[in-house]
């Protein structure tokens, strides 16, 4: 799941950190740390998503996935009402 806080958090403070060009900063110098940070924050995140990839994976096995991550999380249906009837194929899967 991918959220937009990019525009909000990322475009935002390096308009901040541009900014400060306006009032006789160094565009050199604050383009450069706007670089450092993304490239600190990639880093890092490679590291956190290496590690938790390793250890815990990052996805629900395929029986979970077809089952839904309701039922393996919480042990019920979170949507009864939206169950499949029996003996039904989905139309979104492949034919077999």
């Amino acid at each position: 799941m991918i959220l937009s806080v990019q525009f909000r958090h990322g475009t935002c403070g390096i308009w901040g950190l541009l900014a400060v060009t306006l009032t006789g900063g160094s565009l050199g110098a604050q383009i450069y740390g706007a670089l450092m940070i993304f490239l600190w924050t990639f880093i890092v995140s490679l590291i956190f998503w290496s590690i938790i990839k390793m250890f815990f994976g990052l996805r629900v096995t395929e029986e979970e996935e077809t089952d839904g991550v309701d039922i393996s999380e919480c042990g019920l249906e979170a949507y009864p009402e939206f169950s499949k009837a029996s003996g039904a194929k989905p139309s979104v899967y492949p034919e077999q």
